[in-house]
C-alpha cells in the first residue's frame, strides 16, 4: 500500500509540473514572439488583399479564444477593392484571427482557422457592372501542383464570430455618388 501511495504521489507531482509548465509556456510564448506572428499576418494580408489595411495595435495571446493562439488588432480599417478603394469596407474596434497551434509548432506554418470581429461597421457596395468592394482577397493562380510543404500563411476558416455588427448594402447605379451620411 505504501508503494502505491509513493507511485501515485510521483504521478501527481509530474502531472502538476507538466500542467504548470504548459500554462507558463502559454503565457510566455506570446511575450517572447509577438513580432514573428504579427509580421507573418501582416505580410500575408498585404500580399493577399486588394484593399488597404490599417490598424493601431496588435496583441498576441492564448487566453482570449482558447485553445487557439489569437492575433488581435485594435482599430481595424479595411478599404474596399477597385473601383471602391477610397470607401471603407470594414471598420472594427477589434478583429482577431485564431491560428492553428499544431501547424505553427510542427509545420512552422501560420494557418488561420478562426475570425472574430467585434464592434464593427461594414459597407457592401456593388455597382451596375457587378463589381463589389468586398472582393479584397486576391488568390494567386498557380500552374504548379499544390505544394503542401511550403511555408507561409493560409486561411481555412472553421469559425467566424461577429459581435455587435452594423452592415450597409448598397447597389450603386451610374451617375450616383457615394456620399457619407451625416
Amino acid at each position: 500500500m505504501e508503494r502505491l501511495k509513493k507511485i501515485l504521489l510521483k504521478v501527481l507531482k509530474w502531472a502538476g509540473i507538466s500542467i504548470a509548465s504548459l500554462l507558463f509556456l502559454m503565457f510566455i510564448i506570446p511575450i517572447l514572439f509577438p513580432g514573428t506572428i504579427s509580421a507573418q499576418v501582416k505580410i500575408f494580408a498585404n500580399k493577399h488583399l486588394a484593399g488597404k489595411l490599417d490598424y493601431r495595435k496588435t496583441h498576441l495571446t492564448f487566453f482570449r479564444h482558447f485553445p487557439s493562439l489569437t492575433v488581435t488588432v485594435d482599430d481595424f480599417l479595411l478599404k474596399g477593392s477597385k473601383p471602391f478603394e477610397n470607401d471603407t469596407l470594414l471598420a472594427a474596434r477589434e478583429v482577431s484571427v485564431g491560428i492553428n497551434l499544431k501547424n505553427l509548432i510542427f509545420d512552422r506554418q501560420v494557418k488561420i482557422d478562426e475570425i472574430y470581429v467585434t464592434d464593427a461597421y461594414g459597407n457592401v457596395f456593388v455597382n451596375s457592372k457587378g463589381e463589389a468592394n468586398y472582393n479584397v482577397y486576391v488568390s494567386k493562380p498557380s500552374n504548379k501542383p499544390k505544394d503542401t510543404a511550403s511555408s507561409g500563411a493560409s486561411i481555412k476558416l472553421d469559425l467566424i464570430k461577429l459581435k455587435n455588427w452594423n452592415i450597409v448594402y448598397r447597389t450603386i447605379r451610374p451617375g450616383c455618388l457615394l456620399m457619407p451620411k451625416g
